[in-house]
């Protein structure tokens, strides 16, 4: 075993490595995750000699997504070099943080509050459109409750009474919105 130049146990090391970064960063809201791995070639009695995993690291703030990053790369490194495997980053893209406009987010807020639903303020980490929308267009996210909690997986579900909720508030900020502009 002491010879082995175990890829796969590299990656889990490195998986693990990152975890326990993004655990223990300083940043407000920050999160790491190896969605997919793959071995390669992929058999039960075969070590592998390469993996493929993918990371990905989300921040509020550019500068904690880049210290993580660069923290990660490190230790992802010294792993590599320890278990005698080799490491290569390949980063198909950085999209930066996106802050939602304060203005939308106070109308949705108002409206909200005086139709006396339920909200609260949060820090969304999946990847939306509004990465894309904020390049020319002030943007803000309305989100409506899921049962259970589950969101983004098939499971999900919303009950009517929710979307009806929601609609009512995004159609009153859209209203707000157009009236000002004369629309």
């Amino acid at each position: 075993m002491d010879s082995r130049r175990d890829a796969c146990m590299a990656a889990c090391e490195i998986g693990l490595a990152l975890e326990q970064l993004a655990r223990t960063s300083k940043g407000e809201y920050l999160t790491a995750t190896v969605g997919s791995m793959e071995t390669f070639p992929g058999t039960p009695s075969v070590i592998p000699g390469r993996v493929r995993l993918s990371v990905d690291i989300r921040a509020i703030r550019e500068q904690d997504k880049a210290k993580l990053a660069d923290d990660f790369r490190r230790v992802a490194e010294e792993i590599a070099m320890r278990r005698g495997v080799r490491v290569v980053f390949r980063e198909p893209s950085d999209d930066l943080p996106v802050h939602c406009d304060d203005r939308l987010r106070r109308l949705l807020a108002a409206k909200a509050a005086e139709l006396d639903y339920p909200s609260m303020p949060l820090i969304s980490g999946p990847y939306h459109d509004s990465l894309f929308l904020h390049a020319f267009s002030p943007v803000a996210m309305l989100f409506v409750p899921s049962k259970g909690g589950i969101s983004h997986d098939r499971r999900e579900d919303t009950s009517l009474e929710d979307i009806a909720k929601g609609t009512d508030v995004l159609a009153y900020a859209l209203d707000v919105l157009l009236s000002r502009t004369g629309e």
